[in-house]
């Protein structure tokens, strides 16, 4: 009885921890966990993003914002062609940037250039007064095809955000 209790339990738990399929602009297929909704185009600034000073493009109509509790994700993707050591580069000057002139880091700075499944994306994390951040830069194999997502969360969040951000990179695909 005590197997059969739980079972169902854990069965319930994979059931409600589903992921959902997002499409970002008919270029990029990704997985977030449930409960992530979609804000509507339009919506205010207050309604996307509950930082006081939050770094996310609030105003920009062509990106798509997804948000749970406190942690909101912008998401983008289209065409452009890049050079194939875009992502290194990038890398580079956001380091450089970060560091001008002995300027210090912001806090919890850290850059890296990934290759999950197959795609190569660089990611940012940092934080600031109010939220941290975790910025992902990725680019397709011909370099035709570019994806950005920016997951703005509360620090006491950096836990479930990283989850988030390990699902979307394990999940993160290149149509066509």
């Amino acid at each position: 009885m005590k197997r059969l209790i739980v079972l169902i339990a854990f069965s319930a738990f994979c059931a409600f921890s589903v992921a959902q399929e997002i499409k970002v602009k008919n270029v990029v297929k990704l997985s977030l966990p449930q409960g992530f909704e979609k804000v509507p185009v339009g919506k205010s600034s207050n309604s996307i993003s509950s930082s006081k000073r939050s770094e996310l493009n609030l105003e920009e109509k062509n990106v798509e914002f997804y948000k749970i509790g406190d942690i909101t994700i912008q998401l983008n993707a289209g065409p452009g062609k890049v050079s194939s050591n875009h992502l290194e580069e990038l890398k580079k000057g956001l380091d450089e940037m970060y560091s001008i002139d002995g300027s210090p880091f912001p806090p919890k700075y850290n850059s890296s250039i990934k290759t999950i499944n197959g795609v190569k994306a660089l990611v940012v994390t940092y934080a600031r007064e109010y939220s941290s951040y975790y910025r992902v830069f990725s680019i397709n194999k011909t370099h035709t095809i570019a994806f950005t997502a920016v997951i703005e969360f509360k620090e006491a969040d950096r836990l479930k955000a990283t989850n988030i951000l390990d699902q979307m990179l394990k999940t993160l695909k290149y149509e066509g």
